[in-house]
Formats: structure tokens, sequence, C-alpha cells
């Protein structure tokens, strides 16, 4: 739920020491790019300034600062849907980043593109 919130994209499967799928996939509406991502710069809790990147695929408008113009290309960190999918990755919770490390905090993001063979 928290992904749906922040994603135009559609979550076909996901990974938690398993592989689980979706068993019913409807794809999204005309216009989405999975190619398009919210690229996110956060801290890590272990210390020394460490960072690491989230990309969230087909990322809803609504992550983002604006719209329009320069702001449809910074992500707001401080947006609820984002905060709460990020928390997922704080200390205690569900997910961890790479090795087992917990995120501390977001601290940037941008709107990126992908390049895709799919078309």
């Amino acid at each position: 739920a928290a992904v749906d919130a922040i994603t135009n994209s559609v979550i076909v499967g996901y990974r938690i020491n398993d592989v689980f799928h979706e068993g019913t996939v409807v794809y999204p509406a005309d216009g989405v790019e999975n190619e398009c991502k919210a690229s996110i710069t956060v801290l890590l809790d272990t210390g020394g300034g460490k960072k690491a990147n989230l990309k969230v695929p087909a990322p809803v408008i609504g992550i983002f600062k604006d719209t329009t113009g320069f702001g449809a290309d910074e992500v707001d960190i401080t947006d609820a849907d984002l905060v709460t999918y990020m928390d997922l990755f704080k200390s205690g919770q569900e997910c961890y980043i790479s090795d087992g490390e917990d995120l501390n905090k977001g601290m940037s993001g941008k709107r990126i593109h992908a390049h895709s063979l799919h078309g």
C-alpha cells in the first residue's frame, strides 16, 4: 500500500526473503512511463554520512514540489505518502537497504529518466 501511494506503475512482484507475484495484473493508464523515476537520496543509520538511493518507477506527481516547471522535477521529501514509504526502511520496520542497513532520513530527490528497450 505504501508503494501504491507514490507510483503510477503496477507492482507485479516484490521480494522479502521469498518472491511474491500479483495474481491479477491490471495495466496502468495510457501515458504512464516506467522509465521515468523519482531518484531519492537518503541518509543511512550507519553513521559516517553514508547515503543510499531509492528509485520509484512512474512516480505520482504528488510526490514532487510542483505540478509544472522546475518543481515538477524536484521530489518533495516531506510528502506524507513518500514519508510513509521511506519509513518502511527505518530501524525495526519491514524493509532494509542493501546489506541490512536502515534509513535515517530522506535528503533530496529528483526526476530521472532511465533508458528502456521495452518501447
